[in-house]
């Protein structure tokens, strides 16, 4: 069983992900990325809905794009992780 400082610091990790998602959003955006790439996963995720039948708001495109890039900054969490743990 987990210890509770495993815990909390899987969940400071996950907050802190998402919070970190939603910065790297604002940082490429603040430089001059262009929105239409910035919110790639978000309308994406929009024109699926819509080719269902669904009108969802433009909110439902930002939060998804947020959580890709919470995926990917996860992701790259856990390949740094098992770098890490194979070297030792």
């Amino acid at each position: 069983m987990a210890s509770s400082g495993a815990r909390i610091r899987a969940v400071l990790f996950v907050v802190l992900s998402a919070i970190l998602a939603a910065v790297i959003i604002a940082v490429l955006l603040l430089f001059g990325v262009e929105p239409r790439l910035v919110f790639a996963p978000g309308f994406m995720v929009m024109a699926w809905c819509k080719r269902l039948g669904l009108h969802v708001p433009k909110a439902a495109g930002v939060l998804s794009t947020v959580f890709a890039f919470w995926v990917v900054i996860v992701a790259i969490r856990f390949v740094v992780m098992k770098l890490v743990r194979r070297s030792v």
